[in-house]
C-alpha cells in the first residue's frame, strides 16, 4: 500500500533563522519513521493479544496486512512494557516442598 500525503510548506520570514521552510504537522495517525499507522498497529496488537503470534499473523495475511509472527509479539511486548495505571496487590508467589510429600513452604511477596 502506498500513501500519498500532501504536507504544507512555511516559509521563515526572520532573517535570523537558520531554517527557511518549515513543513505543517501530519495527521494523529502518522508517526515518525513507523512502518504502519496507528490504526493498523493497534489492530495487530489486538489480534496478537486475543490470538497469539502464528494465528494473528494467518488471519492478518486474510485481511492483507502481512506481518510476522514475531512483529506480533514485539508489538505485545512494547506496548506492555508500560506501566500499568493500578498498583499491583500481590508480587509473587512461590511454592516448594522441604520433604516430599510432607513439609511444604510458601512465600508471597506483597507490594
Amino acid at each position: 500500500m502506498t500513501i500519498k500525503l500532501t504536507v504544507t510548506r512555511l516559509k521563515c520570514l526572520n532573517q535570523q533563522c537558520t531554517r527557511r521552510t518549515f513543513s505543517g504537522c501530519a495527521s494523529n495517525e502518522i508517526v515518525k519513521k513507523a512502518r504502519r499507522t496507528s490504526r493498523v498497529a493497534e489492530i495487530v496488537r489486538l489480534l496478537g493479544h486475543s490470538t497469539g503470534g502464528r494465528p494473528a499473523e494467518r488471519l492478518l495475511g486474510c485481511f492483507g496486512m502481512v506481518v510476522s509472527d514475531d512483529t506480533v509479539l514485539r508489538c505485545l511486548k512494547s506496548r506492555s512494557a508500560t506501566p500499568s495505571a493500578t498498583a499491583l496487590r500481590v508480587v509473587g508467589i512461590d511454592d516448594w516442598s522441604w520433604r516430599r510429600g510432607q513439609t511444604y513452604g510458601t512465600i508471597r511477596g506483597y507490594a
